[in-house]
C-alpha cells in the first residue's frame, strides 16, 4: 500500500481505487512540512547502516520462510547460515552473474562477524574438550546454539538492539 501511494504521489496521478475526496486530503497531507519531516527522516532512517538489516523477504514473514526451505529440504531445518543466506542475499536476475550480492555490506558485515566467532567458539571447545581427561571431560561445555551466538555477535555493533 505505501509504495503504491508512493508511486501516485510521486507521479501526481490519482490511482482509479481512490476517491476524489481522499485524493485530495492525501495531495493536501503531503504538502505539510510535518509530513515532509517524516518522510525524510525515514528515508535516512532506511538508509542507515546503524538501522535495521535489510531483507529480501518482502512482506512474507521470516516464519513463512523458515517453513518453505525446510520443505525444500524434506522437512530438514535449515541452518542459520542458510537462512542469513536466504533472506540477506539478492536473487539473482542476470544469468551472467555467478553469486548472489548481499542487500548491503552491513548485512555481509554481520555474517561474517557471526562465522568468525562460531569458528572461534568451535576451537574454544576443541581446546577445552582436549585438556579435560577421564570423568573430567564429560563437563566440558557445549557449543550454543547458532542464535545465541549470533545474539552475542550483533549485539556489540548495534547498541543492545537484534
Amino acid at each position: 500500500m505505501t509504495q503504491l501511494l508512493q508511486k501516485a504521489r510521486n507521479g501526481n496521478v490519482k490511482p482509479t481505487w481512490i476517491g476524489d475526496t481522499a485524493w485530495t486530503d492525501l495531495v493536501k497531507y503531503w504538502k505539510y512540512d510535518d509530513f515532509k519531516a517524516k518522510s525524510e527522516q525515514n528515508k535516512k532512517n532506511c538508509n542507515s547502516s546503524a538501522g535495521a538489516s535489510l531483507h529480501t523477504g518482502g512482506s512474507i514473514p521470516h516464519k513463512v520462510h523458515f517453513k518453505r526451505m525446510k520443505a525444500e529440504r524434506n522437512g530438514k531445518d535449515p541452518t542459520f547460515s542458510e537462512f542469513y543466506f536466504c533472506t540477506h542475499k539478492k536473487k539473482k536476475k542476470k544469468k551472467k552473474k555467478k553469486s548472489k550480492e548481499w542487500v548491503h555490506p552491513k548485512a555481509q558485515s554481520d555474517h561474517e562477524s557471526f562465522e568468525k566467532k562460531k569458528v572461534e567458539m568451535s576451537s574454544q571447545r576443541t581446546i577445552e574438550s582436549e585438556s579435560f581427561s577421564g570423568d573430567d571431560a564429560s563437563q566440558s561445555h557445549h557449543m550454543p546454539s547458532d542464535f545465541i551466538i549470533w545474539i552475542d555477535t550483533v549485539r556489540g555493533q548495534n547498541n543492545s538492539r537484534v
